[in-house]
Formats: structure tokens, sequence, C-alpha cells
């Protein structure tokens, strides 16, 4: 059923989908072989057109306009901070399965904040098809083509004061890593542009890609919470960042000539299935400083067993946004109208099968060196992959945006090939956007040497508990794949040596990112719950590192369906070192969704 609200559509998914699902459709056969581990047992998907027959077929009037509503949506006009996404939204048939689909109709707008616009808002579908005059028209030196606006869809928007995980019957207290979307797109109305570095590209099958459809990028938007009681989340979530506001998480695309973290499968020629991960590329400047790592790992230190208290990202997301990305950042020109089918929308937890930890438990390393002086961080990624992968490294520090793309001075990783926890000579080093590959069952002994240039980048230093610190991070992610695993590590600058030599003491009360923090009340909150599935100590990747830790992990007799694909030429491969043996993970259930959607129009 189509309902109007000022150009804003509003859905009720009270169900999930009866038939085929991600797990078994065999449209997404390759899909699952080459792209994404599907356990039934962990995944929530909607279906739209599941959605819109029967007794619960969300009708106009049983919907509230206010931000109470059971949606969490809102109305909005046209216009962000400069950006126009003019077009109006309706229910259509989706080509890939011939269901219904969520349908934006594109009929103009810009590209990107603060950039000319083209054509006129539209009132609905009826103003936007009669009124063809309001339609972005290309000038004479561009036709048929204008800059594409692009389209934004959120979840869990306006106030709503739950996670988005619990808009997901089946999902509440459950793991949760991937968020993954799929988008239709007409491939014939949109402009063939040059899309650079095909190993760039967002899209992991690229050759599968209509020609004018390969520049095609993705992106996403999240902000998190890490508290909730009985009256819901506390939206600002001001006691971990840098700013008050709350976090606001970025996974951009390759924009900046990077590789992607996230990544998308092509289904069809013009279909996406785009997933997104729990390791953002960036931040909104002056809030949380680690990039291309669950950013909740830092919020908090380790429980009196050594264990991690850290926050799993997903379980914690507030609300989200989705964009198919237009401009000189994704699809270049489009001959409007065009329409963007939204088919189906999936939260799942697929296990990485590797995970990069310290100690017994310990996802954040933490030092206090005086200044000019090395911290050294050993860790391992312990990896149950039961076939030999590749993965590509991201590494950042210095407060940076952006991974490095070479070696840097200030923060080196190296491969630990005789596990003694110290950078020996002859011990390869091992930099960002490096190729490096993991044979199966084989775990990877690393060290970390972190040199904060306190002067070099003063104006980029947080200062917290009257001293200066900096994160690194190190992160993999398989190649072709959004699998992986982040480690990250946190120094501080002694002011003496008295204080090196009582490190540990000086630690133990700087444990939050700032003295006067809530995240002690809600590390309490969260921690009354010993099994609570919400932090990463509970998560199967994390229970599987414990028992290799350990050495109580039994592989897994069943190997992967396919190997894995060859990452092609590149810098040389490092490699893992000792093997270990544990437990498999957890199971879920539940595969039901409540989706608040909202087209930013």
């Amino acid at each position: 059923m189509t309902q109007w609200i000022r150009g804003l559509l509003l859905c009720s998914a009270v169900g999930h989908s009866i038939g085929a699902s991600l797990a078994d459709d065999p449209v997404y056969a390759r899909l699952r072989d080459e792209f994404l581990n599907v356990d039934p047992a962990y995944l929530s998907e909607v279906v739209w057109d599941d959605l819109l027959s029967g007794e619960d077929a969300p009708t106009l009037e049983s919907l509230s306009l206010t931000a109470a509503n059971a949606l969490g949506s809102k109305v909005t006009d046209v216009g962000y901070m400069g950006w126009y996404t003019f077009g109006a939204n309706f229910f259509c048939t989706n080509d890939l399965h011939g269901k219904q689909s969520a349908c934006r109709l594109s009929t103009g707008g810009s590209w990107a904040n603060r950039q000319p616009m083209c054509g006129e808002a539209v009132a609905d579908y009826a103003d936007a098809m009669a009124n063809t005059t309001k339609h972005c028209q290309p000038s004479n030196e561009t036709a048929p083509y204008a800059d594409f606006s692009g389209t934004r869809t959120w979840f869990g928007v306006e106030k709503n004061n739950n996670f988005v995980s619990d808009l997901f019957p089946g999902m509440k207290d459950k793991p949760a890593n991937r968020l993954c979307v799929e988008v239709e797109l007409e491939a014939e109305r949109f402009q063939l542009v040059d899309t650079g570095e095909p190993e760039k590209s967002q899209v992991a099958n690229l050759d599968d890609v209509h020609d004018n459809l390969k520049g095609v990028t993705f992106e996403l938007g999240t902000y998190t919470s890490v508290f909730h009681s009985a009256e819901g989340t506390n939206d600002k979530e001001s006691g971990g960042t840098y700013q008050k506001g709350g976090s606001h998480f970025y996974h951009k695309p390759p924009v900046w000539d990077r590789f992607p973290l996230d990544r998308a499968f092509a289904v069809a020629d013009n279909v996406f299935v785009v997933c997104f991960q729990e390791a953002p590329s960036g931040v909104r400047a002056g809030m949380r400083p680690p990039y291309m790592a669950n950013p909740l790992l830092t919020t908090v230190r380790d429980n009196d067993e050594g264990l991690t208290d850290a926050f799993l990202y997903w379980n914690h997301v507030t609300r989200a946004y989705f964009d198919v990305n237009g401009g000189r950042v994704g699809v270049r020109g489009a001959n409007y109208p065009v329409i963007q089918r939204t088919n189906r929308v999936w939260l799942m937890y697929e296990a990485n099968d590797v995970f990069a930890m310290s100690g017994v438990g310990s996802v954040l390393g933490v030092d206090l060196v005086e200044a000019n002086s090395s911290a050294v961080y050993p860790f391992t990624v312990w990896n149950a992959a039961s076939e030999t992968r590749s993965y590509r490294v991201f590494m950042t520090s210095a407060m940076a945006n952006l991974a490095h793309d070479k070696a840097v001075e200030d923060w080196k990783i190296f491969n630990d090939t005789n596990n003694n926890g110290v950078v020996d000579e002859g011990e390869p080093e091992i930099y960002s956007e490096m190729m490096i590959e993991l044979q199966a069952d084989t775990d990877l002994h690393l060290v970390g040497v972190h040199t904060p240039d306190w002067q070099g980048y003063l104006m980029h230093q947080q200062v917290r508990w009257e001293r200066q610190f900096d994160h690194a991070v190190f992160t993999i992610k398989e190649y072709g794949r959004v699998r992986g695993t982040s480690y990250v590590v946190r120094t501080h600058m002694a002011a003496n040596s008295s204080e090196v030599a009582n490190k540990e003491t000086v630690l133990a009360g700087i444990v939050y990112a700032k003295p006067d923090t809530d995240y002690e009340t809600y590390a309490e909150w969260n921690q009354d719950k010993p099994d609570n599935r919400r932090l990463v100590r509970n998560s199967p990747d994390f229970l599987m590192a414990r028992a290799r830790a350990a050495g109580t992990w039994t592989p897994s007799p069943t190997p992967s369906p396919t190997p894995a694909p060859s990452p092609g030429p590149g810098p040389g491969p490092g490699s893992g070192s000792t093997s270990g043996a544990g437990t498999r993970g957890m199971e879920m259930g539940g595969l039901a969704l409540l989706l608040a959607l909202v087209f930013l129009s």
C-alpha cells in the first residue's frame, strides 16, 4: 500500500520473509559462495513485498505523524546542509524478484553539500510525473545527463530511543556485525564513467556490473549510544566522546583513493547487496579518534579478569543512513527521472574466523611512555579459518582521518615470527595497504611499535586527564569481502620516569576517555549481565580467540564451500607462525524485522 505524507514514505515492517531468503534463495548462490557467509541462525531480514498484504498491512490512518510513532520516523523537506535530493517515494515492482520494493523517483537536486541545484522540489509522485518541467534538465554540454543527486535512506530515525538492532525482531540482545541493503538501479539511465583503479572499487565482482554502474559507491552514517534503560538510549552519548552531541561515524566510499572497508556484491548487473561491517572509515571531526576499527573498542578497558568490557558496534547504533552516492563520488550522471528500488534489508552476524587481541582477552592495548620513547604492543590475530585467506592491511595513527597508504614512522607492525613479544632483527614489517596471507588454522603473532610524535602533530593531539595521548589502529580485511578484525592501542605521555616506573598505578586511574565521563556508569549497567551478547567478549569470534589462546580450540570439521579468491598482484605477503585450538560460538534465532525507513527528499 502506498502512503503519502508530503512526499515521505512510511512503512511498517511487522514480519519476516516467508519464502526464500538470503540463506537459501538461488539468486544469492554466488554471493554466499564468494562474498558473505550467511548463517540462518544469525540472520534477520525484511522483504518489502511481504509487508504489503494481509491484515497487518500498514494504512495511512494507522500511522501517527509524531516522533513517538512505532516507526521512529519523521517528515522532512528537501535540503540538508545544502544537499538537495528532489523526488518522491512510492512502491513499485523490482526486476530481480518481481516483487514490490520501496522505491525512490529521483528528479534532480544537488550532488553534494552546497553544490548548484538542478530542478525543483515535487510534492509527491503524481506531481513528479505530471510536471516534468520540475525535473533537472541537463545543459546542452552535458545532455542527456545531469549530475546525479544521490539518495539517502534512514533507519531508526528521529526520536527513536532504541538501538537499530532492536528494530529487528530476533536480534535484541544478540550479536550483530553486518547491515546489508539490496538496492536496484536503472542502469540505462545512468552515465558511464571512468572507474579509476578496479582494485579500489567497493563492488567485489566488478566484472559482473553494467558498464554504466561500474563507478557506483555507497555510504553509511551511524550514531551510537552505549547505555539503555527503561527510558531508552541516551542519544547524546556525551560521556566518551570528545564533543557533546554524540558520535557520528562514517562508512565512506573510496573517494580519497583508498581501498574500501565496506563492500558490495552484484547479484545482477544493476542490483547490489551492500554490506557495512564493524569498522567505520572515519568519524565526524572532534569526536572519538580511532578509525578503521570498531570505535567502541576504546570507550572502556578490561574487567578484573583481563577480558575486554568493549561494546559491539552494530548493537549500539541508534540510527543510520544509507546513501547511493552521486556526482563526483559515485554515479556521475543521470538522465532524470531515475528510480532506485530498495528490495531487502538484513541485519546479521557473520563469523570473521579471525580475532585480534592481547593477553587473555584485551582488544585495546594501553601504555604510558615518556616523550621520544616507544610503546611496544604484542598481540595476536587468532585465526580459525579452515582455508587460506588473503587480507589487506589498514593502519592509522596520529588522529588521521584516513588509513595510511604507505609505511610510517610513528606506527609500525612487525611479524613476531618467534612469538617472543619483541621485535627481533630480521622480523618483517607489515605496513598499511599491504596484502598478507594467513594459512588455514594458523595464527599470526604481531608486535606493534607506537612512537607518537607529540610535537609534530600537536594540533591533533587529544588531552585528557591533563596529559596527551594518541591512538593507533591495525585492521585487516579479507580480499573481496568484509571479514576481518582490528586491534587498537592508546599511548599516554608520562610526565617523568617515575610515572613510567609506576605505570600500572597511573593507568588504573585513567581508564576512561576523560575524568568526568559517564562511561563508568554505562559499563556498570552493561556488565551486570554476564551473558550480554551486546559485548565484544560474548561474541562468537572473541570466544573462538579465547579458546585458541587457551589451547582448547577444536577446528570445525566442515571446510568452507569454496577456496578464498586470489588477490592478484600486490606487495609481498606476510604469514602466520603458530596454530592453536576452541569451541564454536553461539546461535541466535529470529528472522523478522521492524524497520523505520525514511527517504530524505
